[in-house]
Parts: C-alpha cells; structure tokens; sequence
C-alpha cells in the first residue's frame, strides 16, 4: 500500500504525479481540444501553482491512471487522509480512507460496520 498520509509522502506523490501526467499528454494524440488533457492541464496548473486542496484534487478524472500507474511501480492500493465531506451534523471529519486497485488480491479478515 502507498501511503500518502503525511505531507511529505504527498509532496513526493504530487511530483511524481506531475511527471506521470507529462508523459500522459506526450502519448495523447494531437487534437484540437480535449477535455481530458484540458483537465490534465487544471491539475498541472494546481501543481505548479501549489494551489492544491488535497490529493483528490489532482487526481479526479484520473483514477484509471492512477491506479495503472502505481500498479505498475508494485503497489496494490493507497492509503489517504481525507476529511470534511459532507455539511452540518453530516460532516465527516479527518479519516483515513484505503483504495484497493485489485480486489482480489485482498483478504477481508475482520469486517467492521460503523
């Protein structure tokens, strides 16, 4: 599992990710506007202008990738700090959340409903 619960851990994903999306664009056939590269365009915006909210917000409309690409360098999953979805008495606070690429390659051992 990737762990990208600390800071630092995120700030190496997000180099890593812009580079990952570089070579994503160069491997895109040329077009007069897409709206994936457009949105590949957004999120490298965000990179360089360390305008970013949280990991959600370079990855979205990206998961595929993500998931391939991190597959890829041996990862089965990722592991992130999300927090503050939701308004009001249904606000949900700081939680660590855990993203499974397979499925299958993992074995439920303990089930817990909250």
């Amino acid at each position: 599992m990737l762990d990208l619960t600390t800071q630092e851990a995120q700030e190496k994903f997000t180099r890593y990710w812009k580079e990952q999306l570089l070579k994503w664009k160069e491997r895109q056939p040329s077009k007069k506007w897409s709206p994936q590269e457009y949105a590949a365009d957004q999120i490298l915006l965000k990179i360089s202008s360390k305008n970013i909210s949280g990991m959600r917000d370079i990855t979205f409309n990206f998961t595929s990738l993500v998931r391939d690409t991190l597959t890829r360098e041996g990862f089965d999953g990722l592991t992130i700090e999300e927090g503050g979805e939701g308004w009001g008495e249904a606000k949900i606070g700081a939680h660590d959340s855990y993203v499974i690429f397979d499925p299958q390659a993992v074995k439920l051992i303990k089930e817990t409903i909250v």
